[in-house]
């Protein structure tokens, strides 16, 4: 018993010490959301266009997951480049209604799941937390 609680311990100091990239165009919003997670216990690194994007992750391959801005001009360059670069990393959409990919759209975009925005932080470290626990 003591080994499997040892064990979920250790599950959880890793999905809560996981390192996420912040990819979003919007600076209050970045800010918010990245202040968000650090509070959580997540390493950050952000990034406000697609340029920095790739910096990010071409400097962080410890990189799991990206929040991406999908309004970010060139998005499918920085989702195509973290698929080459660090295929393991989980990356998540962020869209208004209007311009948020239909599930069906998805795995062909590269993304797990598209959040609507304004972002409810509740729903998105939910939904962090259950992709990192089963990867």
């Amino acid at each position: 018993m003591d080994d499997l609680f040892s064990q979920r311990c250790e599950d959880v100091e890793n999905i809560m010490s996981a390192m996420i990239l912040v990819a979003e165009q919007q600076e209050t919003a970045r800010a918010s959301l990245s202040d968000l997670l650090r509070d959580r216990g997540y390493r950050v690194v952000d990034a406000a266009d697609s340029k920095q994007a790739i910096e990010r992750i071409n400097g962080n391959l410890g990189l799991q997951m990206i929040l991406l801005d999908l309004e970010i001009p060139a998005c499918s360059l920085v989702i195509t480049h973290a698929q080459h670069i660090s295929p393991n990393t989980r990356i998540l959409g962020m869209s208004r209604q209007d311009s948020c990919p239909d599930p069906s759209e998805h795995e062909r975009l590269g993304i797990l799941t598209c959040f609507l925005k304004p972002l409810v932080f509740e729903d998105v470290s939910r939904e962090i937390r259950l992709i990192l626990s089963i990867v």
